[in-house]
């Protein structure tokens, strides 16, 4: 579905690498679905891969070495989501 809105598909790609990619995938089909405009989606998913990228920095970087730090749960996302749009 990313491919449908971002024509580079270096841009794909890095979105579906990202930690994220798979909520990220998820949530452009719901859109998509629920008749939001591409423009809609351009704006979203760029800022959506930072929050990503900041919450994986802040999230992991204070995790001790001898512990295995676990991904964020789908609520946790989706509740960050909706404090986002």
């Amino acid at each position: 579905m990313l491919e449908h809105y971002f024509t580079k598909p270096q841009t794909a790609d890095r979105i579906k690498e990202s930690w994220i990619g798979q909520s990220i995938e998820k949530y452009v089909v719901w859109l998509s679905d629920q008749g939001y405009a591409a423009t809609t989606v351009h704006r979203r998913v760029p800022l959506l891969r930072r929050f990503g990228e900041v919450a994986w920095d802040h999230f992991f970087e204070k995790t001790t070495p001898n512990t295995t730090p676990s991904y964020p749960s789908d609520f946790s996302l989706g509740f960050a989501l909706f404090w986002i749009f």
